[in-house]
């Protein structure tokens, strides 16, 4: 399963940032929201992107986790400023999904 694939990834210190984006999504999917944020959590010591952020904040709506979404939310917005072209469009609508 994809899970055994990521850990062992994780016990090989072959981890990267495509593996956890990917191996959340495959959780996202199957509705296993908090296996999600674990994953993400799980990889911190990485440097995250646009996609693991934007699937943290899917995973955290769907775990009613608005503190977290928050925090990022706003980690983000600061970090980018006003410019909004320093995010997908993927991300943007996770953010409309979010206020909604």
């Amino acid at each position: 399963s994809a899970n055994k694939v990521f850990t062992k990834l994780t016990q090989h210190d072959r981890l990267d940032i495509v593996c956890v984006g990917a191996m959340m999504n495959c959780c996202i999917q199957c509705g296993q929201y908090e296996q999600a944020i674990r994953v993400y959590e799980q990889g911190n010591t990485l440097t995250h992107n646009e996609v693991t952020h934007t699937l943290f904040i899917k995973a955290c709506i769907h775990c009613r986790r608005f503190e977290q979404c928050r925090a990022l939310i706003e980690w983000l917005c600061s970090s980018a400023g006003s410019d909004t072209r320093m995010h997908s469009l993927q991300c943007l609508t996770t953010l409309i999904d979010y206020y909604a």
